[in-house]
């Protein structure tokens, strides 16, 4: 088991947190990062990762044009967890895909509402 699996096991997270945490906690320095910076700062852990969540976003240089080809070249689920730091489940996925196909939203306008408040859950905006 790698060092990320390792940092993220040790936090006994439920299973749906563990999949966000691996979403936030890619390399060892960002478990690094997290640990020294975040970990402990909240009462509950889910407050800290979203705390280094926003860190991350605030420094993020993921443009409209980027996401699009990360789309096309990786597909949507890794897209969109990469441009987002969220976990999407295959279901979560399938729903976007069809709201989009019916034409209720489009990829620019679900990263523009993201652009313009990164804490809006972005299912919720495809909804």
């Amino acid at each position: 088991m790698d060092f990320v699996n390792k940092f993220v096991d040790s936090l006994e997270l439920n299973d749906e947190l563990k999949c966000f945490a691996k979403v936030l906690l890619r390399t060892q320095d960002d478990c690094k990062e997290f640990y020294i910076k975040y970990l402990g700062n909240n009462h509950y852990i889910i407050d800290d990762l979203l705390d280094y969540r926003k860190s991350k976003i605030d420094i993020s240089d993921m443009s409209f044009d980027k996401f699009t080809e990360m789309c096309d070249n990786i597909g949507m689920k890794k897209a969109f967890e990469k441009a987002f730091l969220y976990y999407f489940s295959t279901q979560a996925i399938e729903l976007i895909e069809y709201m989009i196909l019916a034409g209720k939203t489009s990829l620019e306008e679900i990263y523009s509402l993201f652009v313009r408040n990164p804490d809006e859950n972005v299912i919720k905006n495809v909804l």
